[in-house]
């Protein structure tokens, strides 16, 4: 569980994610992002290993999929004119 290749494409995913969507990442998209890496081999109890022993707290939810398209959305020239 403790696997540190795991704990650091863990890490590595918060931090992308944050910076591009200028929010943190809910358990499910980690786990979502942990699944489709070769890799690594998946285990669902390594994000809340790493949430604990970093002492953070991700957000709850499916996913940030509709904040997602929104700002797709709004990115869009035509639809904004």
């Amino acid at each position: 569980m403790d696997h540190p290749t795991r704990l650091k494409a863990i890490e590595d995913y918060i931090e992308k994610f944050k910076k591009e969507e200028g929010e943190l990442p809910t358990k499910a998209d980690v786990n979502k992002h942990l699944k489709k890496l070769p890799e690594i081999q998946y285990n669902s109890k390594a994000v809340t290993y790493f949430l604990n022993k970093k002492k953070m707290k991700l957000p709850s939810g499916q996913g940030a999929g509709v904040a997602k398209d929104v700002r797709t959305l709004l990115k869009n020239k035509e639809i904004l004119e």
